[in-house]
């Protein structure tokens, strides 16, 4: 883990509090924290592929970015790092709000 780790699951954590604690819709927060991360590094992904392939932006860039075996394990830890933190919180409000009933 590294320091872009830490603070990408602090951010998550935070836009997932917004709806959570508004709307008490902790879903809505998980996926918006970890589709944006997730686009994130598909969009990192895209711009390597570019880079490494003649710095032209063909229609084939965004399809190679989707290989994720070429990310490399910073890209993942980035993705999945608040995605896992997100559901985490996820479980842990749904559990305690099914103890306030």
């Amino acid at each position: 883990m590294n320091r872009s780790h830490i603070e990408h699951t602090i951010v998550a954590i935070w836009l997932q509090c917004i709806p959570g604690f508004l709307w008490n819709d902790w879903v809505t927060g998980a996926v918006l924290a970890a589709g944006i991360f997730w686009s994130r590094e598909h969009a990192q992904a895209e711009y390597k592929w570019i880079q490494a392939n003649g710095g032209k932006r063909t229609w084939i860039a965004p399809l190679m970015a989707l290989d994720v075996r070429q990310w490399s394990l910073d890209s993942w830890l980035d993705a999945l790092v608040p995605t896992l933190a997100t559901v985490g919180l996820w479980w842990l409000m749904a559990g305690q709000h099914a103890q306030w009933f």
